[in-house]
């Protein structure tokens, strides 16, 4: 079997003609010819698919307004930061309803009506004989009292209950909530509720110079008369204490005088062509600086 092998393998056991042997045993060059549907997967065309088959980017929404971040300047306003970080309105005045406070004033009122008109009715009484300026000085008399008694019955009315801060809707002006009555008679009057832009809401004055006066009279009020007298001589103290107490008493009744007729320490708002009271002795966010920042003044009022 070797030998047979041996044989085989030898060079010239195995005689082909030339041309035979050319073309058999000599190596064809091959042409590699690109195919039409082949894919190159090199790293730049990688990417190139890549970034053509990105999808679209999501449309996101904007955060609701309250996770939105604040514009400069409510980030210096106390009162424009908590409205941006809750979204719910800020109470910027508030005044409940004061029972006994009602009761006292229209009690007065009624008083003094039937006062005047008991005044008017005897004075159309009185004797023939009397001098001729008796007669028209009780109707004088009469007509004050009764004016005053129908004074002090508008003093309730047309009070503006609670003011508050409403957020702007969708890029507009901030808003103000307005609670009022027309009267204080609850279950009969129903409360008026009234929105509008804050522009169109002003005041007749400042509210912050009326707080301090009200402080002041208030501190005046209760203020020991006795204070720093007590090293002083038995009898200069008292005549000290007295006369304390009467400027305490004549200032206080001035005070009063000036907050129940003059009515001092009310500003009037005005919103839509309406008129309401804001009593300055109740509630007011920032002792009423809040108020003053927001709401413009009309001296007009």
């Amino acid at each position: 079997m070797s030998t047979f092998l041996r044989g085989f393998l030898h060079p010239h056991t195995l005689r082909l003609p030339s041309s035979i042997r050319a073309s058999v045993f000599i190596a064809r060059p091959q042409f590699a010819q690109p195919l039409s549907g082949a894919r190159s997967f090199s790293a730049a065309a990688f990417l190139k698919a890549q970034v053509v088959r990105r999808p679209p980017p999501r449309t996101l929404r904007p955060p609701p307004p309250s996770l939105q971040s604040p514009p400069p300047g409510f980030a210096a306003d106390p009162v424009l930061r908590v409205l941006s970080e809750t979204g719910q309105p800020v109470v910027l005045y508030q005044a409940p309803f004061r029972l006994w406070y009602t009761l006292m004033v229209y009690g007065f009122a009624s008083g003094c009506c039937a006062g005047g008109l008991w005044i008017f009715k005897f004075a159309s009484e009185l004797p023939k004989d009397l001098p001729f300026f008796v007669e028209p000085t009780y109707w004088v008399v009469s007509l004050m009292v009764l004016g005053s008694g129908l004074y002090a019955f508008t003093a309730p009315a047309m009070r503006c209950s609670s003011l508050e801060l409403l957020p702007a809707l969708r890029g507009g002006p901030l808003r103000v909530r307005i609670k009022a009555r027309v009267a204080p008679i609850p279950f009969i009057v129903e409360e008026k509720v009234i929105v509008a832009n804050l522009g169109e809401v002003t005041m007749s004055e400042k509210t912050v110079p009326m707080i301090r006066e009200l402080q002041e009279a208030e501190r005046a009020r209760r203020q020991d008369v006795s204070e720093g007298l007590r090293g002083m001589f038995i009898v200069r103290r008292y005549w000290e204490i007295a006369a304390r107490l009467l400027d305490q008493k004549w200032t206080s009744f001035f005070c009063y005088f000036k907050f129940a007729v003059l009515r001092f320490g009310v500003s009037k708002i005005q919103i839509n062509g309406d008129k309401w009271k804001m009593d300055c002795s109740e509630y007011l966010r920032e002792n009423g600086q809040a108020v003053d920042r927001f709401i413009s003044v009309d001296e007009d009022l």
